[in-house]
């Protein structure tokens, strides 16, 4: 009995850790994307290079912060014999939704503009349509995650 209980409040601990570290990395997901949502639109709008580039890097950043804090987020969310296929699967959809999404989304936002220097505004544009709605999926979807991990720490303190 005692060791249950003992058994009970470690995991209690880590609940509460988990729930802290996720909640942390939400923060750090949404800051990420924060940077670089605005970095990746306004970098095609400067009028030369070097402003440009120092907007492309910072975005790159963001992006950056942003795609390692998600997989560290889901390693906190999944059982570890399960982590290496979630990551594998996590970078996969990454990857298959920016090469085959991001540019014929460009190119159709190009040609409905229907001039060739509009590049630059199709590619502003496309970093607002695809950015915009992923800062909503990471903040409403993280709530579930919240509540989860809220429920998990009830159980066990009942148990």
């Amino acid at each position: 009995m005692n060791t249950k209980i003992n058994i009970s409040s470690r995991m209690g601990m880590l609940t509460n850790i988990r729930y802290i570290l996720i909640t942390a990395l939400r923060d750090w997901l949404f800051i990420g994307l924060l940077i670089s949502i605005p970095c990746s639109a306004i970098f095609c709008e400067m009028p030369s290079a070097m402003p440009a580039l120092a907007f492309l890097a910072i975005g790159h950043l963001g992006q950056a912060m942003s795609t390692v804090t998600g997989a560290s987020t889901l390693m906190t969310m999944v059982p570890g014999q399960m982590r290496a296929q979630t990551t594998a699967i996590y970078y996969l959809v990454i990857t298959v939704f920016s090469q085959l999404l991001g540019p014929p989304l460009v190119g159709a936002l190009a040609d409905w503009f229907g001039d060739p220097r509009a590049l630059r505004f199709a590619i502003s544009l496309e970093a607002l349509i695809v950015g915009l709605p992923s800062l909503l999926l990471i903040w409403f979807g993280f709530g579930a995650v919240r509540h989860s991990a809220l429920d998990l720490q009830a159980r066990l303190k009942a148990a």
